[in-house]
């Protein structure tokens, strides 16, 4: 009779259950990992794509006195402080301008157009749309010729009325054209007085001022007053030497040359009725002589200046 075979399995309940936590716990971390990488990676995605934020910088640009739009007028964006340019923007017919995509911050804008009076805008946050007005400067004008009427090469300067009657230059000026012609504008709101002086360098003696020496025009600017026809034909035939000598009292003989001759010194002249503004300079020589070729005739204050000053 034959002999049955039985295999005979043993099983361990204990090593079953134990690899099964084993493979449980390897599923878990295994998900976990995915979660963190694919939360790093989104995080790293942000981090790189996610665009800086920017302002947008609109408005219009309007004239002060009537409201009408400006075309044509500069717009300069700056950083506060920078001599670099953000950004330099031109208004349309209507007189707006647009830029996007600066970086957000704070700005600075310079508003321009010639005849207006610049304008300068801080910009520290943008709510909206910025409206800016310009006010137009004052403007003088005229037509400077030789005393037969041809047309004369000229500078035409604008004096600024000090306190105490006293007389300062100003950066106005504006030279005549071939016709004579001259136009000073963007003139800001003061009180001024108009000089002439000859442009030709072998014309010595100084300038005028409108229309006389002796009665000047006083010019006052409020905003955008226009000054037209202030012709002066400059009558230098009419002109007169002056001349003299420097004495000076009490000189150091420490003050004198080997030729006995004293130190060099500068002479001034202008109006008697505008102390402190000067027509015109001379050098005394050697000797204390000292000239002016050509001053118009009038009432003069002179003015004498060596190693300590004016006197």
């Amino acid at each position: 009779m034959g002999h049955a075979e039985h295999a005979i399995f043993s099983v361990n309940p204990e090593s079953t259950i134990e690899r099964g936590h084993r493979l449980w716990q390897d599923a878990v971390m295994e998900r976990r990992f995915r979660v963190l990488n694919f939360a790093l990676i989104a995080t790293l995605g942000l981090a790189v794509w996610l665009p800086a934020q920017t302002v947008t910088i609109h408005g219009q640009v309007l004239r002060e006195d009537t409201g009408v739009p400006l075309a044509g007028v500069e717009v300069l964006v700056a950083r506060p402080g920078s001599p670099f340019l953000e950004a330099h923007l031109e208004t349309n017919r209507e007189g707006r301008f647009y830029m996007n995509g600066l970086p957000d911050g704070d700005y600075e804008l310079r508003v321009h157009r010639a005849g207006f009076l610049d304008a300068v805008t801080a910009l520290s946050s943008l709510d909206g749309p910025l409206t800016l007005r310009l006010t137009r400067g004052g403007v003088i004008s005229g037509r400077v010729t030789w005393r037969d009427g041809e047309p004369m090469a000229a500078l035409a300067h604008l004096l600024e009325r000090a306190p105490e009657g006293r007389m300062r230059r100003t950066g106005y000026s504006a030279g005549t054209q071939v016709d004579g012609r001259y136009r000073i504008h963007g003139i800001r709101p003061g009180a001024y007085y108009l000089e002439i002086r000859p442009a030709t360098t072998n014309i010595i003696g100084g300038g005028s001022l409108y229309p006389s020496v002796n009665s000047p025009e006083l010019f006052e600017v409020a905003g955008g007053e226009e000054f037209p026809g202030r012709d002066l034909a400059m009558m230098m035939e009419h002109r007169v030497p002056v001349w003299g000598h420097v004495d000076i009292v009490d000189q150091p003989p420490s003050s004198r040359d080997g030729s006995g001759r004293g130190q060099t010194y500068s002479v001034a002249i202008g109006p008697r009725d505008q102390p402190g503004h000067v027509t015109a300079w001379s050098h005394a020589d050697g000797l204390g002589e000292f000239r002016f070729p050509a001053i118009v005739p009038g009432r003069y204050i002179l003015y004498g200046a060596g190693p300590s000053g004016f006197s």
